[in-house]
């Protein structure tokens, strides 16, 4: 039964663990720490590795609400996207503004902005914002050079949206 899986994968290493079963020992270590904000920022992720985005998405506002950290709210921001399909729409654009609001640095939190805009329809904005955010990275950091190829195929046509 499913209450002698959980026992056995509690003893396990979590790292080990496939998502479902990640999630399901995360879930019970949330319940027995309503207010920890770790508990449920772990609890969110893997529920999202998990393949369950609204759980992942009513887990991480609880992280927000606990925390409040960047992190924070760019998790939440990119569990909106899963959950809209890769949309960023509803909710995420704010926990994506509010995750820019609390670190400027934000990388998630200035992508998924940059995302908006282009999903509103601002590409040269959109682009701008992305320009801006491949310029700010470490020319080593491999996001850098994703980051670059998309503004150039923005630039080469408009409509190649991710």
């Amino acid at each position: 039964p499913y209450a002698r899986r959980l026992a056995v994968w509690r003893t396990l290493d979590p790292t080990r663990l496939p998502p479902p079963a990640l999630a399901a020992v995360a879930q019970e270590f949330a319940d027995a720490r309503p207010d920890n904000a770790d508990a449920w920022r772990l609890l969110g992720r893997a529920r999202l590795a998990a393949g369950e985005a609204f759980a992942a998405v009513r887990a991480l506002e609880r992280a927000a609400e606990l925390g409040g950290t960047a992190d924070d709210y760019a998790a939440l921001g990119e569990s909106l996207v899963v959950f809209n399909e890769g949309q960023v729409r509803g909710g995420a654009a704010a926990a994506f503004a509010e995750a820019v609001k609390r670190d400027p640095a934000s990388v998630p939190g200035r992508y998924g902005l940059a995302q908006a805009q282009l999903a509103a329809g601002d590409i040269a904005g959109g682009r701008a914002a992305l320009a801006a955010l491949a310029a700010s990275l470490p020319t080593s950091d491999e996001r850098r050079a994703a980051l670059e190829a998309e503004v150039a195929a923005l630039a080469q046509d408009p409509t190649a949206l991710p």
